[in-house]
């Protein structure tokens, strides 16, 4: 799979489907277990040493939405019909392990070591959901699932079967330096890259936009990482409050401008992908900016400036300043013209109409939100066991607070609404040929 048996220091993935047979010859026991129980089943011996907010909730969404885009992306570069069933599995597949290890943390990648321990536990019989032609697809998935969409479209492809993924890539992705790889130099077959393709989708749009991500940025970065993790330092510099907001401003301004930006997705997938970020994720961002700065200087280049400053000053893991405010000018253009100042007093009928109070009330809103989860990780208290439907009723003060409370639930209660929009946004970007 990865160059000639490619060793770094805990890392071991092999390079071909015989190695695979002769190491991982418990992949082809015969097992009824789904890979759903052994995730689950893997995930409760390790829960003390696993992030909440990518727990079993998260890889199951992951799994499912891996499903629908690989199945349609492969319909649409044309694979035959059989083949494309089977491309679809194993993208479902991929989904469930992508992050079988996963700590509270940003400074470290984890997908290598995810794969490492995929090999390991089909190597002793304790992952028996994949023959081992599957093995090395996923492993290879896994091993790079943290890239974005168009670093992943820069990767070679083999149709030879010739897969390699050099040395020097994982010491890159290993390391601080992870801009200097050359995506290039990874060759996979057509279906490993098509899979990835498709697990980035899952994992970065509709695990990683829209509602979903307000509670789960909120619980992982202004919680789980920010008492348990790599932002803990935060806490000894601001007070809880301001320490929280300032963790979700942060990783949110990583996510839009390097790790998952719209632009590097498909031209006819960027209005689904916008519409998605701006959905609660967006609109609590320009809330609590709102709250620091104050909704008059919302697309005041300035303000960003210092905000971009604070946050490199404080050391905050893969915060590159220089890279963030040579797009200072997009996230402005982001900003709902309905938030521009205004002497508006009608807070029911017009969620976006500011006043100075309204303004405030809405910032605060945002920013209880957040907190709720953030605490909930604090105490360790899993976010599947916040009761959206009643904990915050007599707390939000706007309209727009609610709206956003109840998206949230409204994703927690699955339905067919949101499959539908994710479905009908990937057909429209990726056309069948049939």
């Amino acid at each position: 799979m990865v160059g000639n048996d490619m060793k770094l220091g805990k890392i071991n993935l092999v390079s071909n489907a015989d190695d695979s047979v002769k190491q991982f010859h418990h992949c082809y026991k015969h097992t009824s277990e789904p890979v759903s129980d052994t995730v689950k089943r893997y995930f409760n011996k390790r829960v003390a040493r696993l992030s909440k907010a990518h727990g079993y909730d998260h890889v199951q969404g992951v799994a499912n939405c891996a499903k629908i885009a690989a199945k349609i992306i492969a319909q649409h570069e044309g694979f035959d019909v059989e083949r494309v069933d089977e491309i679809a599995v194993m993208a479902e597949k991929a989904g469930w392990l992508h992050d079988i290890v996963r700590k509270n943390t940003e400074c470290n990648p984890h997908g290598p070591y995810g794969a490492k321990v995929i090999g390991r536990l089909s190597s002793r019989g304790d992952l028996n959901v994949c023959h081992c032609k599957e093995l090395d697809t996923i492993m290879v998935v896994v091993a790079l699932h943290e890239i974005n969409y168009e670093q992943a479209g820069q990767i070679s492809i083999s149709n030879e079967g010739n897969v390699t993924l050099p040395i020097d890539v994982i010491e890159l992705m290993l390391s601080t330096n992870q801009s200097e790889i050359d995506y290039s130099t990874i060759i996979l077959t057509p279906e490993q890259k098509l899979i990835l393709k498709s697990i980035i989708i899952a994992d970065k749009i509709a695990e990683a936009k829209g509602p979903r991500v307000l509670e789960r940025r909120s619980y992982f970065a202004s919680g789980e990482r920010l008492y348990n993790g790599d932002l803990k330092h935060l806490l000894e510099q601001y007070n809880e409050s301001e320490a929280i907001q300032l963790a979700f401003l942060g990783e949110t301004l990583i996510r839009w401008t390097i790790k998952n930006p719209i632009e590097s997705y498909p031209e006819q997938l960027q209005p689904f992908v916008a519409d998605l970020q701006m959905k609660g994720e967006g609109e609590v961002f320009f809330n609590l900016i709102g709250r620091k700065y104050g909704f008059n200087n919302l697309q005041d280049p300035f303000i960003y400036n210092d905000l971009i400053d604070e946050i490199s000053i404080v050391n905050f893991p893969k915060f590159n300043s220089e890279q963030i405010k040579k797009v200072i000018l997009k996230i402005i253009g982001m900003v709902p013209k309905d938030y521009m100042f205004n002497n508006n007093h009608d807070l029911f009928n017009n969620d976006y109409m500011f006043n100075n109070n309204y303004g405030s009330y809405q910032a605060e809103d945002a920013l209880l939100i957040v907190k709720q989860f953030s605490m909930a990780a604090k105490d360790n208290v899993g976010m599947d066991s916040i009761n959206i439907s009643s904990i915050l009723v007599n707390k939000l003060q706007t309209a727009i607070g609610n709206r956003w409370w109840k998206q949230i639930q409204a994703y927690r209660n699955g339905g067919d609404e949101f499959t539908i929009e994710f479905e009908t946004a990937l057909k429209k970007a990726f056309p069948s040929k049939e």
